[in-house]
């Protein structure tokens, strides 16, 4: 949606359907090139699990009528995403690689991201040619999993100098960077661009982050009780422009050869550095703050349930939950009975004991908000913690959301605007919902 709202802005995501339910817009897409150009131009695309990892199950194809797509259906019992499959990759020594990058959200609302400055570089391991028919199979050439392409004897090779960007089949990407840098590629460039796509990414989402996080936790002035490190896989094309392949929201910190270990020790330490005003305001909080986190907990269906409370008391307090709302109650009912077999359908993940809440903006919405010193002074808290960390580990981590204040102004109303887009989309998913 986003895409659709700032093309221009979100150039760096390719076209994505989400088969099954726009398997008729992906075919009508198949159908377009196929009626404009001819059998050994059309385009690939690239077609893997939602839910999938390692590179299992992830195919191309030029067509949507494959029987491997109605397979993968039955097979795999999962959702399929099918993407423009990228041409023309950025090379080097004629293989092709992609870049995990490192994400960290310490605060959804207010949104604050950071970017580490290393990740890991994960190539192929037979040289690369471009897709068609007769190699559309060959995965050591098309995908760059690691943990693919480790099956690819001899040919995979394990790098015993993290500084060493021209071996190994996976490398830092910082050292990789400074390689391109004495070669003439403009890094810095690299690098905006990235800090860029990150944020953006990002923007798209923080509303909807937001409004979860003051559901489940209404008695929070601040986003931040809770943290998130993801996995951006980003490809460079010939034109070493970013494209957005993925997010893994539960990336790998298994060190199992040197490049994991110079890249992946240092960022967890420095995510938790990061992390450290948080740490110390929950650690020293009042015994009144922490009384009112107690009373938001039983507020929040936490009272008499492992706090001393007798049977006599949870049945009376169930009693009254269940008179106040019948439909509860039915619903409870109907689970424990085997039965109502539309409701299991129905609430597969809904949680009976879960507090209720109303939506953002109604009069009975629970967060209770924040004044504008608040907000000023937690602000201030995370930019003298930004500038520490800085200073004492050689800026592991950079800032992209909130844009520095060197940031061009041009480029921070930018974002602004994005912002301001990003609410209204999920402002209007919201009213269908409701609908």
């Amino acid at each position: 949606k986003m895409k659709e709202l700032f093309p221009n802005d979100f150039s760096f995501f390719p076209k994505t359907w989400t088969l099954p339910d726009e398997y008729a817009e992906f075919m009508q897409e198949i159908q377009k090139h196929k009626a404009s150009a001819k059998q050994s131009s059309e385009p690939f695309f690239i077609v893997k699990p939602d839910r999938g990892c390692q590179g299992k199950n992830i195919f191309l194809t030029q067509t949507a009528d494959e029987d491997v797509i109605k397979d993968a259906f039955w097979k795999l019992g999962d959702v399929l995403v099918a993407q423009p499959y990228v041409p023309n990759p950025f090379l080097i020594d004629g293989l092709k690689f992609d870049l995990r990058l490192y994400v960290l959200i310490t605060s959804c609302d207010p949104l604050r991201v950071y970017l580490y400055r290393d990740g890991l570089a994960r190539f192929c391991t037979q040289p690369y040619s471009a897709a068609a028919e007769q190699n559309k199979q060959n995965s050591y050439a098309h995908l760059t999993n690691s943990s693919l392409n480790k099956a690819n004897l001899p040919s995979y090779e394990e790098s015993t100098d993290p500084t060493d960007a021209t071996q190994g089949s996976k490398r830092s990407m910082k050292a990789l960077f400074e390689l391109l840098r004495k070669q003439g590629h403009d890094i810095e460039t690299l690098w905006d661009k990235l800090a860029s796509l990150t944020a953006k990414t990002c923007i798209a989402v923080q509303p909807f982050l937001a409004y979860y996080h003051r559901l489940c936790r209404p008695e929070d002035k601040i986003g931040d009780r809770c943290f998130e490190l993801l996995g951006f896989d980003v490809l460079l094309d010939v034109d070493l422009n970013p494209w957005l392949l993925e997010i893994n929201h539960s990336p790998s910190f298994h060190c199992v050869c040197a490049v994991d270990s110079a890249v992946k020790a240092p960022l967890v330490r420095d995510t938790l550095r990061l992390l450290g005003p948080t740490l110390r305001r929950r650690a020293e909080m009042t015994p009144d703050e922490e009384e009112t986190e107690e009373e938001a907990q039983k507020d929040k269906g936490g009272r008499g349930r492992g706090g001393g409370a007798n049977k006599e008391e949870e049945q009376e307090e169930e009693q009254e939950e269940e008179g106040a709302s019948p439909l509860l109650a039915q619903m409870r009912t109907s689970l424990q009975q085997q039965e109502g077999g539309w409701v299991k359908q129905t609430l597969t993940e809904f949680d009976l004991d879960r507090p209720r809440y109303y939506p953002p903006g109604s009069e009975k919405y629970l967060w209770k908000g924040r004044t504008e010193a608040e907000e000023e002074r937690w602000l201030q808290e995370q930019e003298e913690n930004d500038n520490l960390c800085n200073d004492r580990n050689g800026g592991g981590y950079f800032r992209c959301y909130p844009p520095p204040s060197a940031a061009e102004a041009a480029y921070r109303t930018k974002l602004a605007e994005l912002l301001g887009g990003a609410a209204t989309i999920h402002r209007q998913v919201v009213r269908q919902g409701e609908r």
